[in-house]
């Protein structure tokens, strides 16, 4: 349970670095001396955050919904997959396995247009419930 709670709150803190605007950061790496940059660098080695293919981690960016399930299946290691048919998905996107993830693990269930909007950015309160049902919290 210790471990879910500390998941939880690295999570957390995630979303809070990657929707904050105010952080401003000189250094070429983006996270170095960054007050983050312990956690930043746990989630890019646990996988569950990649850098960017120029090396960067791109702190102030905002999060869109394939990468923070991405980033909750791996930080869980979900790993069961089910069928979805989801309207705006198929097999060439790179978060479809993720969203079959995340369907198998209860935590998302798709929009009621029958969407999930993987490239839409995510908000708090998805975020928020996400975590709770994703960590049985």
């Amino acid at each position: 349970m210790k471990r879910n709670h500390r998941i939880l709150y690295s999570i957390i803190g995630l979303i809070v670095i990657l929707s904050s605007s105010t952080i401003s950061l000189a250094m070429a790496t983006d996270i170095k001396g960054n007050w983050a940059e312990d956690y930043i660098v746990q989630l890019i080695e646990k996988g569950a955050m990649p850098i960017y293919p120029d090396g960067t981690f791109k702190p102030n960016n905002s999060i869109t919904r394939g990468e923070f399930i991405k980033a909750v299946n791996n930080i869980f290691e979900f790993e069961e997959m089910v069928e979805i048919q989801f309207k705006d998905i198929n097999e060439e996107d790179p978060f479809y396995n993720d969203i079959k993830k995340a369907v198998a693990a209860g935590y998302i269930n798709g929009y009621e247009d029958g969407t999930v909007k993987t490239k839409g950015f995510i908000t708090r309160q998805e975020a928020s419930k996400i975590l709770v049902i994703a960590s049985n919290f």
